[in-house]
């Protein structure tokens, strides 16, 4: 498949202002109208530069969807980072398949501590998709995510009721 050319000038100004002057290594793309395509370029840009570590990538509110999780994660398994935060609240139409995108990187990645999901369209198929990645599987498993966010996400029911216990009570860090 061909490759978008649509070029984007205020997310390259954003990934080039992160490579010269982040101190803190957060990398804020929130409001950007991004979209899945420019998911390859902010992936490029954070693994370009070794020495300057993205601690925290927020993505909230732009047009991704379960195909942008699926990059971003893919590369997040092929060249992990020590990525602490992860922001993708107010992506409606990341939905349940890039929950399970999600939940793969959660069974490969142990350094994330913070998740935020707020309005990305989870189910409670979702939530059980994240309960099984999330919880341990055996006593020596460490699961590192402290804080999940899940509000407004009009899709979870009381269905999922049992699986959030399931999550608070075996994932003794959230």
């Amino acid at each position: 498949s061909k490759e978008s050319k649509r070029v984007n000038p205020e997310l390259q100004s954003k990934l080039n202002e992160f490579n010269r002057s982040n101190l803190d290594g957060t990398l804020d793309l929130s409001s950007m109208n991004l979209i899945d395509e420019d998911i390859h370029l902010i992936v490029q840009q954070i693994f370009r530069n070794e020495k300057k570590k993205c601690l925290r990538l927020v993505l909230r509110d732009n047009a991704l969807t379960s195909v942008g999780v699926k990059l971003l994660v893919d590369q997040f398994l092929l060249s992990p980072i020590n990525l602490k935060n992860l922001g993708l609240s107010g992506n409606v139409r990341i939905g349940a398949a890039g929950i399970d995108h999600l939940a793969r990187l959660f069974l490969q990645n142990q350094s994330i501590t913070l998740l935020a999901l707020h309005n990305t369209g989870l189910t409670d198929r979702g939530m059980t998709k994240l309960a099984q990645s999330l919880c341990p599987t055996n006593a020596e498993s460490i699961y590192p995510l402290e804080k999940l966010y899940i509000s407004f996400n009009k899709s979870i029911t009381d269905q999922s009721l049992e699986v959030l216990e399931r999550i608070l009570r075996e994932n003794h860090k959230l």
